[in-house]
C-alpha cells in the first residue's frame, strides 16, 4: 500500500483535472476553478497527513494545477458584470469619478 502512495499526488490532480474539463465543457469556469482549488487542497492535505508539508513547495502535480487554474482565469469569457467592473476600476484609476458613478448604477442595476 504505502508503495502506492507515491502517486496519490498525481492520481489527485487528474481527478481535479477530469473533473474541472467537465465543468469546462459546460463553460462553467468558476467551477472548473473551484475543483481545481480542491485538487490542490487534497494534494496539500495529502502532504500533512503524511507529515511532508515541505514537499506541497515542490510538487509538480500542484505547480501544473495553479498554472492551469491561471490560465482559465485570464483566458475565460468577461460577464457583463465583469466587464463593467474593469471599467469601473480604469475610470477611478483616471479620476473620472463621473463616469466610475455611472458605471457603479450599471453594475447595481445587472444585481437586481
Amino acid at each position: 500500500r504505502m508503495s502506492l502512495e507515491q502517486f496519490r499526488p498525481y492520481v489527485l490532480m487528474m481527478n481535479a483535472r477530469a473533473r474541472a474539463c467537465i465543468a469546462l465543457e459546460d463553460k462553467n469556469y468558476d467551477r472548473a476553478l473551484e475543483l481545481i482549488d480542491g485538487g490542490i487542497g487534497s494534494i496539500r492535505d495529502f502532504f500533512a497527513e503524511i507529515e511532508r508539508d515541505d514537499l506541497a513547495d515542490s510538487c509538480r502535480e500542484i505547480q501544473f494545477l495553479e498554472e492551469w487554474s491561471e490560465r482559465i482565469e485570464n483566458n475565460r469569457p468577461l460577464t457583463a458584470a465583469d466587464r463593467l467592473r474593469r471599467e469601473l476600476t480604469q475610470a477611478v484609476e483616471h479620476e473620472d469619478y463621473e463616469r466610475a458613478a455611472q458605471i457603479r448604477d450599471q453594475i447595481r442595476e445587472l444585481a437586481i
